[in-house]
């Protein structure tokens, strides 16, 4: 009696994984694309830039000072975007209450940008 061999794609072995290494990395950025003024990105700035203010840097030139030393590094149309943003849409910033007491508690309050004249203030909502 002839026997039919079992063809080799209805065999149920396990085969070996295949190992991909790369040695290199690959980096698409481009140097001289900005960055999208997204709301996230804006957020962020409007965050560091009620920080700066509230410690005194209050005119767009000390806050181009102060936020260009950060690791984040925000160029001028990236403060402008944010500091607009700031205007219009309350900020939460992180406070504590009950501060040197067993258990202090960390809650926020909404802060926007007002400007007066080339200075910049923090008000609260």
């Amino acid at each position: 009696m002839n026997v039919v061999p079992i063809p080799d794609f209805l065999l149920r072995k396990k085969e070996e994984p295949k190992i991909h290494l790369q040695t290199e990395v690959i980096k698409f950025v481009t140097p001289n694309a900005p960055r999208r003024l997204t709301n996230k990105l804006k957020y962020d700035v409007a965050f560091e830039v009620i920080g700066a203010i509230m410690n005194g840097h209050n005119t767009f030139g000390k806050l181009r000072k102060k936020l260009s030393l950060s690791p984040k590094f925000f160029t001028d149309r990236e403060l402008k975007a944010g500091i607009r943003f700031g205007k219009t849409t309350p900020i939460a910033m992180p406070y504590t209450i009950n501060r040197g007491t067993k258990i202090p508690t960390l809650t926020t309050k909404l802060m926007m940008i007002s400007s007066k004249g080339k200075h910049y203030e923090v008000e609260r909502r």
